[in-house]
């Protein structure tokens, strides 16, 4: 905390240098390539590591002083390239802690691994101040994939680890939550012209937080559509049918990263499968989340691989089983 009252403060007047005495050593060339370095050697320290989510942080806001006041190209072009770096370190507990959350053994646990998959995905976004500064249209096909996986990481988890109301957050939480709102709000038309010119990166978002499919095994979708206002922050699609597989309507708030599948949210499995015998003997008391399933005659798939395996379940004959 202390570290980062002093990255923010503009401190006092000093000798008129117009850094203010808190940061005219970031005139200092030679100071700014070692904190660039010294920052990286922690990232690299953390990047499995979701559990340091408050040293990210820091880390982070020392990033955005590096960037906005940096006085050479080089320390820019390196505070950018440290951005993105904790772009991708927070991408990847997200995709992690999904899997926790999905397979996580009580309710405590699961609200805790969503707290910190909310905070993983707030981090994320603040990167995205680059975006925001840069004079282009729009955003490119990794960034806006990147940027809706952490919307809908945000809805997902504000209902679980702050039950959907602000003023439960942690104070820290909640200053990084109205921080993004701000950030989402400039960014906004920059979203709308690239949902326009690379809907792909639509699916590969929506591939990202559905079972985790992605490579081979990605599902198709048809063409994104934005709806006329005043629906315009939801776009929808249909996931392309084949053997055994239904197809299914998408609808997704590009903004506020709500996702329906067939009408459905994220949801648990019903209680009728959980206390089935085969349940209880391969999954125990675990906890999982589930949305729709895309196979005939079943209803429900977890949302997350198990062991590499999509799991359904559904009706045969009167009686509940698993595929």
């Amino acid at each position: 905390m202390l570290v980062t009252e002093l990255a923010l403060g503009v401190g006092p007047a000093g000798d008129g240098h117009v850094l203010r005495a808190t940061h005219w050593v970031f005139c200092n060339q030679l100071f700014c390539q070692k904190l660039a370095a010294s920052i990286r050697t922690r990232l690299q320290a953390v990047a499995t590591n979701w559990r340091e989510g408050q040293i990210v942080e820091c880390l982070v806001i020392l990033v955005q002083r590096l960037w906005f006041v940096g006085q050479t190209v080089e320390v820019i072009k390196e505070a950018q390239e440290l951005m993105l770096l904790v772009r991708n370190i927070t991408n990847n507990w997200i995709r992690l802690l999904r899997r926790e959350i999905s397979n996580a053994i009580n309710l405590e646990t699961a609200q805790t691994r969503s707290r910190e998959s909310l905070h993983a995905a707030l981090l994320c976004r603040k990167t995205f101040v680059l975006e925001a500064a840069s004079s282009d249209p729009g955003f490119e096909h990794a960034a806006l994939a990147c940027f809706l996986e952490c919307a809908f990481t945000i809805k997902d988890n504000l209902s679980l680890s702050a039950k959907g109301d602000m003023n439960t957050m942690p104070t820290a939480l909640r200053r990084l939550y109205v921080g993004d709102l701000k950030l989402l709000q400039s960014l906004e038309p920059q979203i709308r012209w690239s949902l326009q010119n690379i809907p792909m990166a639509v699916n590969a978002a929506v591939n990202s937080v559905w079972t985790d499919s992605v490579g081979p095994s990605a599902r198709r979708f048809s063409r994104w559509t934005v709806l006329p206002a005043p629906q315009d922050s939801w776009c929808t699609a249909r996931s392309l049918g084949g053997e055994g597989i239904l197809e299914q309507r998408i609808d997704f708030n590009f903004l506020e990263g709500t996702l329906y599948i067939d009408g459905q949210l994220l949801g648990r499995l019903p209680e009728e499968f959980a206390r089935q015998d085969f349940f209880q003997k391969f999954f125990g008391d675990r906890i999982f989340l589930t949305r729709p399933s895309c196979l005939e005659s079943m209803s429900y798939m977890f949302v997350s691989l198990v062991e590499g395996h999509e799991v359904h379940f559904g009706f045969r004959n009167g009686y509940r089983f698993m595929r």
